[in-house]
């Protein structure tokens, strides 16, 4: 073969293989850009929120006064509770409250983004399951209904800034009367909790939540967050008290 020839085919076939592994690696690249978004925008939410309130659950049984923390005649009077009240007495009820709701909200848009996720088929099918198995539990015996555990979920995401409401913006949200009714139901299950009741059902919960968690990172964030907390507060650890509310506090 002319060796003009040969050096022209060899050059050309290289060209090939330049531009082919090119390719491969931005198609690579593109690929791990779209699974980090993916986790970031909807999956490390999930897994965060799961993790929160399963340990805001065990918490609940660990020590039984904060439970009574929980305890109000109904969720109409947490309207007529002043700001400092968020911060203090109220602030285990409302704060239990607000990462159950963003436990919703974290659900509802991977529902909704399970189309675009891009998942594999089989953990797609499976990871909607295991949300589901969480949803039920919070429904049951009269609960939080689905529907509104959706309607939570949509409240709790603010359009504008592509971000969940702070705790400060769920805390105004409650002491609007016209807006906290939508979050009566949500407000109402954990009243019961601190009235005693619905016990079994929160270990029930925890256990799907767990479940969840397993599925999304083998269980790792729950157990990280076990295992600070159990050297954070050994039993013979006395709590910090909340200080006593004030006299001239609004009802």
């Amino acid at each position: 073969m002319n060796p003009d020839v040969a050096s022209a085919v060899i050059g050309a076939i290289a060209a090939f293989i330049v531009a082919l592994l090119t390719m491969v690696v931005a198609k690579r690249g593109k690929t791990r850009a779209e699974q980090k978004r993916v986790r970031d925008e909807f999956l490390n939410p999930l897994r965060l929120f799961a993790e929160e309130t399963h340990y805001r659950l065990e918490d609940m049984f660990r020590f039984e006064e904060n439970r009574a923390l929980l305890a109000l005649p109904s969720p109409a009077e947490i309207s007529r509770k002043p700001s400092e009240w968020f911060n203090a007495h109220g602030c285990y009820l409302a704060s239990t409250c607000y990462l159950t709701a963003c436990l919703f909200s974290s659900m509802k848009r991977v529902r909704e983004g399970i189309p675009y996720l891009r998942l594999k088929r089989a953990k797609d099918t499976e990871l909607l399951s295991r949300m589901l198995n969480v949803s039920h539990e919070f429904l049951d015996d009269l609960g939080i209904f689905y529907l509104i555990q959706h309607s939570i979920g949509e409240q709790m995401w603010d359009g504008t800034t592509r971000r969940l409401l702070t705790y400060r913006g769920f805390c105004e949200a409650l002491q609007d009367p016209v807006r906290r009714v939508w979050f009566d139901r949500l407000l109402q299950f954990y009243i019961d909790v601190g009235n005693g009741g619905r016990l079994e059902q929160l270990r029930r919960a925890q256990g799907a939540l767990e479940a969840l968690s397993q599925l999304l990172d083998g269980g790792a964030a729950i157990a990280a967050r076990k295992k600070a907390e159990l050297s954070r507060w050994r039993p013979d650890t006395p709590r910090p008290q909340l200080d006593p509310a004030p006299n001239s506090a609004p009802s």
